[in-house]
């Protein structure tokens, strides 16, 4: 192991943990979404691949956060994938886990959550899901 071991009881796992499920959600929602949206495989593969893709590059997955414009990253607020990665950066750099600390990781978190929500409601709604059938 790399980790010699360390990874499994270092305090900071757990919160790392929920983060990535948290975005796993998100990711969840974006591929079932795809999956019925696309008329073919291909489509599927091609919307999953450039959603993927913009949300990594926008989201500071791929570039640090830092070398964004200010531009950038209010447009990067909006993702899920931009609050993952304040997430990872915050744990990492926890010396101390307290309120403030877990009220955040939390609110980040759910942001990911409603972001899959917002992806997720339109296919599970008869009507929404006609519509976008039809387009």
């Amino acid at each position: 192991a790399f980790s010699g071991g360390e990874a499994f009881t270092d305090m900071r796992m757990p919160y790392f943990m929920i983060n990535t499920i948290s975005i796993m959600i998100f990711a969840l929602s974006l591929g079932y979404f795809a999956g019925n949206v696309a008329n073919s495989v291909e489509a599927m593969n091609g919307i999953v691949n450039v959603a993927s893709l913009l949300l990594c590059f926008l989201g500071g997955v791929f570039l640090p956060q830092d070398l964004f414009s200010e531009g950038i990253k209010k447009v990067a607020r909006f993702l899920p994938t931009y609050w993952y990665i304040q997430n990872n950066d915050m744990i990492s750099s926890v010396a101390e886990v307290n309120s403030e600390f877990i009220q955040k990781m939390l609110m980040n978190c759910g942001i990911s959550i409603v972001s899959a929500i917002a992806v997720f409601e339109p296919i599970t709604n008869p009507e929404a899901k006609a519509s976008i059938r039809q387009k």
